[in-house]
């Protein structure tokens, strides 16, 4: 009984336009779009997660990739787009398998495009490339078997290095070809252990020649907040980072009021374009509303 008035966490996105000389110093301020889940229960299939946004641009629009996950379901990937910043148009599901997804990073690699998604619950990091973008992935192949969380890729001086969380810690991995080639363990691997620091809340970001990670701390609880990391050397022996911001997210409006954990940031008609979630409360009536959509 003593759990009936225990609050249900829930996850929406927002969206944020800047100027193109913004710094990790600046405040994010008010968004310009916010994907909410929180409403009053109305069906089954009620939605609770809108998380992990990577933003990713083609033929002159936006597209914001996405977990979603509903009351009885696993997690899946979705997507909205727009051309103006102003009009979302919801895309629809882009990925769903027999297992939870998330962290849905897309990258563009040669001539294709691709999706490496969080599936920690299949037991591996595997690359999925679009034959009708933003349509028809296909399994292309395994980049790494194991329990890995939040998975993503950045180019550096002439390698493509994937950043990933394991059971160990904030481990890195290296190649010189994605596609054909295997991944390397770095040197220093586990990176660290520090709770605070060895989950990834999005993927690297080049911001002002620089290069910084997004850390999400996990010490207290999941999804407490997001730390940004400078990273000052990267290479398959090496790596060196310094906390640069501490909890970056202000916690200040109703859909962050409880933490949040994770960036994403691209250029976007010549703005900086920045989406990251945030958790919150869900209305207390959802959990008496529940009942009524159990069949």
């Amino acid at each position: 009984m003593r759990n009936i008035f225990k609050r249900n966490i829930i996850w929406s996105i927002a969206i944020y336009e800047k100027g193109l000389d913004f710094s990790f110093s600046y405040k994010l301020g008010n968004p310009i779009k916010i994907i909410d889940s929180k409403r009053i229960r109305k069906q089954r299939k009620h939605v609770h997660t809108y998380a992990d946004p990577f933003l990713y641009i083609y033929n002159e629009e936006l597209y914001i990739f996405f977990e979603s996950q509903s009351i009885f379901e696993k997690g899946k990937i979705e997507a909205f787009k727009t051309s103006d910043l102003e009009n979302f148009e919801f895309v629809g599901t882009i990925l769903q398998e027999s297992f939870h997804l998330s962290y849905p990073f897309v990258f563009a690699f040669k001539q294709s495009i691709y999706l490496m998604p969080e599936s920690l619950k299949e037991n591996e990091i595997a690359l999925y490339k679009f034959e009708n973008f933003p349509f028809g992935l296909v399994k292309y192949k395994v980049l790494l078997k194991g329990t890995y969380s939040d998975s993503s890729l950045v180019e550096y001086n002439g390698l493509y290095y994937v950043f990933t969380t394991s059971e160990r810690g904030f481990e890195i991995f290296y190649t010189d070809d994605i596609e054909q080639n295997t991944l390397l363990p770095h040197a220093c691997n586990p990176i660290t252990r520090d709770l605070r620091y060895s989950r990834n809340g999005g993927a690297p970001v080049k911001l002002n020649n620089e290069l910084y990670r997004i850390a999400q701390d996990c010490s207290v609880e999941y999804g407490r907040n997001i730390h940004i990391m400078k990273i000052k050397t990267l290479s398959p022996t090496e790596y060196e980072e310094i906390l640069v911001h501490e909890n970056y997210f202000e916690k200040d409006a109703g859909w962050n009021s409880k933490g949040g954990h994770h960036l994403s940031m691209i250029d976007f008609h010549s703005k900086k374009i920045i989406a990251v979630d945030g958790k919150q409360y869900d209305y207390i009536m959802n959990k008496f509303l529940a009942p009524f959509y159990w069949i």
